[in-house]
């Protein structure tokens, strides 16, 4: 553990103090007044002399810099100036996403002018990748959400850009024509050819679409005939590369080959890989796995990656620490991984021994249910369709119902209003929980009035399925050990404990017989207000059922104590 106020890099001076927390603004203040302005603006943007963190796994990181590929090239991911980028595409509330083309611009004397019109085009930060051989910014860039199929003005994708330029490099070297990175001496690909090659083979598996081409016609197949490169050739082909473009001026890729030997070698190569299924798409998260045994489905987001709230700390050091925990999932549709913030509080996750570590766990069904827990106007942009949570909630509400673990009438109120609502800990808006309390208890009152119930079955209804305020039980039970007290039945109002005002007693007495147990939840981030029994049904159903996934790898205080509670009351 690093300690308050301690070096956290022995390239730090020993006699220059950390500022990563809040609780350090003083010591901050004083630093600055004593240190030159130069020193003091590096530590006030928290920009350390060691090189910023790439968000890319640690493992790729050093597989991809080992390669020989890499011997005469920096990337630009280590620059001072993409650490800029970096924050700013992090940040949810910085408008500049990924494909931002505000502050990209070539390196200054590169030419281009062996693709057509790209000298006068405006580009994003994944075209600047390809255009400059760089294997580890274009991979991040495509794990921060750039767009793989994006044009730049001219019309030119990424793949496009990258072939283009991999056919005029590849066709200097065979003319022994001199270049930066080329040896007229040949026998060895030049390692800026590999790097062209690399990107052109990444895009290409993450399906990227290998027909887009450029103005003028050309295709990546085109380029990968030009360029001879036969390991391209086929990987374009599997992928479903067209061996002619209708309405193109442009003759067929196989006229690109030089001779009849390379002619019949295509249309082999043709017949044996053009089987119309295309070869399943690596993660883009870069951990190895494929995509459908990865972020298909919802994953946790790395902690040691900046964390998306702009504090430009890591998000294991931040958000996390608070209880709010990001997940991460490809988005088919938009073919990008989505991020998704969730706020976790009992039973909403479970606490499991693994490795000498307590990991909290969550599942897939439980992150979809809390992004539909308010109407649909309070969700942010990365909650489910209305599509999917229509058939989420039906799937789970026939479930549900016909195991007898909740109500029909708090079924019927979840297809009416099309929304799973949990007790909100303060998270969000009172104006959003007020809402959501309105819009369900107007469809429990519904239910009530076309069902011609009796009205002690009424009262019932109202008891175990009507929310309050915070979406929590309308009508709540003494807290205290072994009361059975409810509100509005035994007695008119219950107090709260004067610290947390969530947690509810009818006296004194009841709330020290609870105090042993709930001192360890109260106050806590995680705390939640007193759940109906619907709801809890509800979570311990969605937690047992589906693959587990990790949230982190240290439990937050008091919730294994809070899911301990709350379930037992099931």
């Amino acid at each position: 553990m690093v300690r308050e106020g301690k070096p956290t890099s022995t390239r730090r001076s020993r006699y220059v103090p950390s500022f990563h927390s809040a609780r350090n603004e003083y010591k901050y203040r004083r630093f600055c007044m004593k240190t030159s302005r130069a020193v003091t603006l590096q530590f006030a943007l928290n920009m350390p002399n060691y090189k910023p963190i790439p968000h890319l796994p640690a493992d790729f990181l050093r597989k991809l810099n080992a390669d020989p590929m890499m011997a005469d090239h920096e990337s630009a991911i280590y620059s001072s100036e993409f650490q800029d980028v970096r924050l700013a595409i992090v940040d949810h509330e910085d408008e500049r996403g990924p494909d931002d083309r505000s502050r990209v611009k070539l390196p200054d004397g590169m030419s281009l002018d062996h693709i057509p019109n790209a000298m006068n085009s405006t580009f994003a930060h994944i075209h600047l990748a390809a255009i400059c051989a760089d294997p580890h910014y274009l991979c991040e860039m495509i794990r921060l959400g750039a767009d793989m199929d994006l044009e730049e003005s001219a019309g030119n994708t990424p793949l496009m850009l990258a072939m283009q330029n991999l056919l005029a490099y590849s066709t200097f070297a065979r003319c022994r024509l001199s270049f930066p990175g080329a040896s007229a001496s040949g026998g060895t690909t030049p390692p800026i050819i590999k790097r062209f090659a690399f990107i052109a083979r990444t895009l290409i598996e993450q399906h990227a679409d290998v027909n887009l081409g450029a103005a003028n016609g050309m295709t990546p197949l085109h380029c990968a005939c030009g360029a001879q490169d036969w390991e391209l050739i086929a990987l374009l082909l599997k992928h479903g590369a067209k061996v002619s473009i209708a309405d193109s001026k442009l003759a067929a890729p196989i006229d690109m080959l030089p001779s009849a030997r390379d002619k019949s070698r295509f249309i082999a190569l043709v017949k044996s890989l053009s089987d119309g299924k295309r070869p399943a798409q690596p993660c883009p998260c870069w951990s190895g796995k494929m995509l459908a045994d990865c972020h298909a489905n919802h994953q946790p987001y790395p902690a040691d990656f900046y964390c998306v709230c702009g504090s430009k700390k890591s998000y294991g050091k931040c958000c996390s620490r608070r209880n709010m925990f990001f997940f991460e999932k490809w988005n088919k549709e938009k073919r990008y991984l989505n991020q998704m913030s969730l706020r976790f509080a009992g039973p909403s996750a479970i606490s499991e021994a693994s490795g000498g570590k307590n990991v909290l766990k969550t599942t897939g069904d439980m992150v979809d249910a809390m992004h539909i827990s308010l109407p649909r106007e309070f969700l942010d942009a990365n909650a489910m369709s209305e599509e999917d949570a229509w058939h989420f909630l039906q799937r789970i509400g026939v479930e549900l119902v016909s195991r007898g673990l909740i109500d029909f009438a708090y079924a019927y109120a979840m297809k009416e209003v099309q929304f799973l609502p949990r007790p909100q800990g303060r998270s969000f808006s009172k104006n959003a929980c007020l809402v959501a309390q309105e819009r369900w208890n107007a469809a429990i009152d519904k239910h009530i009035s076309s069902s011609g119930l009796s009205v002690e079955r009424k009262e019932e209804i109202e008891r175990i399925a009507k929310i309050g305020h915070s979406n929590g039980a309308l009508y709540r039970k003494c807290e205290g050990t072994d009361c059975s007290k409810l509100e509005g039945r035994d007695i008119e109002k219950l107090d709260c404990c004067s610290k947390c005002r969530m947690s509810v007693y009818c006296s004194r007495a009841c709330q020290a017989s609870a105090w042993k147990s709930h001192r360890a939840i109260c106050g806590q981030i995680s705390q939640r207000e007193q759940a109906l029994p619907c709801q809890i049904a509800i979570d311990a159903f969605l937690l047992s059922n589906g693959e587990l996934i990790e949230v982190k790898n240290s439990a937050c205080p008091g919730i294994e104590e809070y899911i301990k509670i709350r379930l037992s009351s099931v």
